[in-house]
Order: structure tokens, then C-alpha cells, then sequence
């Protein structure tokens, strides 16, 4: 009976200590997300859609690929890029360890945090600016021509782009943070950021910032 009360009580405190860091994680997400919105979106007629990008591992480093091969002249191109998802390999975590980015334990700790991730929205109430769900836009893309999307976008909401965030990835100490943010401003307009931030002095600083694509 102790041993089974003894057995609970671990498995409690153990939950407890994942919920909270998956709740701290989440505080910090939206203290970020209102930093990028006062100091790097300056132009509020964009709106942030509140499903966060999904995340996915990868065995192949897509950036590490055009980093090292030129996309005319390599006799082999690369794997197609998931559409849709952020691809995270151990190969591309391993080189920001090698930058000093993060440190060696956290490759296989950010790494395995990938498959605990599951379909999350933002809390639009934690959100200081124009928030949408994918839902609706889905159904603003079903009944209209693909080059009105937007057209009907700003007319309704006042917005002439699109900003999405993904599902962040957080180091062992909960101070280091990786995450993209996409922006799509038309129907051939947009690109995407990875930037990887570190908590000082109380404050997220920007440690990297790479595009991962453009259209």
C-alpha cells in the first residue's frame, strides 16, 4: 500500500513538473510573440492566425543541403521540403550546438520534444493584436478565387497579410528557444523565418535568425 502511494505521488509530481513547464513554455511563447508584434511587425494591418505551425522530425537537413549545394548546378536535388510543416533534423540541432546556439544536451532533449507536440492554438486573449483561425480562413480560401484570398482578407479584417508561428521547441533550461515565424503577404508573396532566442537578464534576445524560404 505505501509502495503503491509512494508510486502515485511520483507519477504526480512528475506530470505536475510537465504541465507546468509546458505552461511555462507557453508564458514565455506569448511574451515573445508580443515582442515581435511592438518591435519587429510594426505594420498592424497583419493578422496572426492562432493554430500554431506543426512540427516534425526529420532525417534530412534541408539547410545544411542549400548551404552547401548550389540548387543549378548540383546534379542532385534536394528532397522535396514538407509544405505545411517545420522539418527539425538532429543533424541541423547538432550544428547549432556547433555554433554555440545551444548546448550538446539539449540536440537529443529538443529533438525527442518533437513527438509530445500536438495541434495547439494560442490563446487570442494572450495575444496583443489581430488574431484568426485557421478555420475561417479555410473558409475565406473555399469560397474565393485564390488571388482574391487576400483581397477578401483585407476587406474583412482589415489585414493585407498573414503571420503564423510555430510550435516552439524549448531547451533543458528553459531559457533557450527555437521556433518560425511565417509571413505570407499574397498569392505569390511570403517567406519564412527560423530564429532561435536566448532569455538574459530577464529579456529574450535574438541569438539567430535564418530564412528557411521565400516565394
Amino acid at each position: 500500500m505505501k509502495f503503491l502511494k509512494l508510486t502515485l505521488l511520483i507519477f504526480y509530481l512528475v506530470t505536475s513538473s510537465c504541465n507546468n513547464h509546458s505552461e511555462d513554455k507557453f508564458e514565455n511563447y506569448y511574451e515573445i510573440i508580443d515582442d515581435f508584434i511592438r518591435m519587429q511587425i510594426v505594420d498592424t494591418s497583419r493578422i496572426i492566425e492562432l493554430d500554431l505551425i506543426k512540427v516534425a522530425q526529420d532525417s534530412f537537413d534541408y539547410d545544411k543541403w542549400r548551404d552547401n549545394n548550389n540548387c543549378l548546378t548540383s546534379p542532385l536535388p534536394p528532397p522535396l521540403r514538407p509544405i505545411g510543416v517545420v522539418s527539425i533534423s538532429k543533424d541541423l540541432l547538432r550544428s547549432y550546438n556547433l555554433k554555440g546556439l545551444i548546448d550538446k544536451g539539449d540536440i537529443d532533449y529538443m529533438y525527442n520534444q518533437i513527438t509530445s507536440f500536438k495541434d495547439s492554438l494560442l490563446n487570442p486573449n494572450k495575444i496583443n493584436g489581430k488574431t484568426i483561425q485557421a478555420s475561417t480562413l479555410d473558409s475565406i480560401r473555399q469560397f474565393s478565387p485564390p488571388y482574391d484570398f487576400f483581397i477578401v482578407l483585407e476587406k474583412t479584417y482589415k489585414a493585407h497579410a498573414l503571420i503564423k508561428f510555430s510550435n516552439p521547441i524549448i531547451s533543458l533550461d528553459h531559457k533557450t528557444m527555437l521556433f518560425d515565424m511565417e509571413l505570407y503577404c499574397g498569392g505569390e508573396c511570403g517567406m519564412g523565418i527560423r530564429y532561435i532566442l536566448r532569455k538574459e537578464n530577464n529579456k529574450w534576445r535574438i541569438k539567430y535568425q535564418k530564412r528557411t524560404w521565400i516565394s
